[in-house]
């Protein structure tokens, strides 16, 4: 991570599926999500989107059930996918629609943190493009400044990805 970051780089790491808490685990440390100057993403996902007459049962920035937190060991959330208790096939609309391994096919339905980081990356590579002066830092600024005040700070950090707010700051 030293290594990236002397060399400019912003890591994007997913900050884990175990619905750990982080900030109270002990003396454990998660890596990559908790080593130094990486940007660690939490997960969140609706449960019950499209359904019915009814809609969305919990909100796009609900915290997944399965996604770690921590006060200080998230920097922000992106969506990653949710699903509730029993999960039936029919709530593959709250997951995230993604590439796999050709030897299981070419897309999927999934879940994970490792579905929200990559969408902070790729906001970190549009804030770059626009901005490209801006060094590492600057680019994790400007996604934590950017990003939606929503729900608690131990799931959300300093809130809930908002390209479209980083990319016109």
């Amino acid at each position: 991570m030293a290594y990236a970051r002397r060399n400019g780089m912003l890591v994007v790491t997913a900050a884990g599926n175990d619905a750990a808490d982080l900030q109270h685990d002990g003396n454990v440390i998660s890596v990559p999500n908790e080593a130094s100057n990486v940007m660690s993403i939490s997960a969140t996902g609706p449960i019950g989107f499209n359904w019915g007459d009814e809609g969305l049962e919990a909100p796009t920035t609900t915290p997944a059930k399965y996604t770690n937190y921590g006060t200080n060991a998230i920097d922000i959330s992106a969506p990653g996918g949710n699903y509730a208790a029993g999960f039936p096939e029919n709530y593959y609309y709250d997951l995230v629609f993604n590439t796999i391994p050709t030897w299981m096919g070419s897309y999927a339905w999934l879940a994970g943190t490792s579905m929200a980081s990559p969408q902070v990356a790729a906001a970190a590579a549009m804030v770059k493009s626009v901005n490209p002066n801006y060094n590492a830092n600057q680019i994790r600024k400007t996604l934590r400044n950017t990003a939606d005040r929503v729900g608690e700070k131990k799931y959300h950090g300093k809130g809930h990805l908002n390209t479209d707010a980083a990319v016109r700051e």
